[in-house]
């Protein structure tokens, strides 16, 4: 990975990261309910995929996608995690 590409890549990842959240935000105040499972495990879906593609590409090198699409394979195993109701 050149210096000048890590900035730009990483800017995207938490970019992409924060879109979804600010989305899932905007929706909950709307008053619709969504489950948190199915926004992190498409963040997390496009964040190993994302790193997948800039491997591929030659924009990076394997330790960093390697870090990032540990990231997003860790979303992934968090949005299968269900917290028991509180009655």
């Amino acid at each position: 990975m050149n210096v000048s590409t890590t900035p730009f890549v990483i800017g995207l990842l938490v970019a992409l990261a924060a879109g979804g959240l600010l989305l899932l935000y905007v929706i909950q105040r709307r008053g619709i309910h969504v489950n948190v499972n199915a926004p992190a495990f498409v963040i997390g879906l496009l964040i190993a995929l994302a790193a997948g593609g800039l491997l591929l590409l030659g924009v990076i090198e394997s330790g960093p996608a390697a870090a990032i699409g540990v990231v997003g394979i860790g979303l992934i195993g968090a949005s299968a995690i269900r917290r028991p109701d509180r009655s």
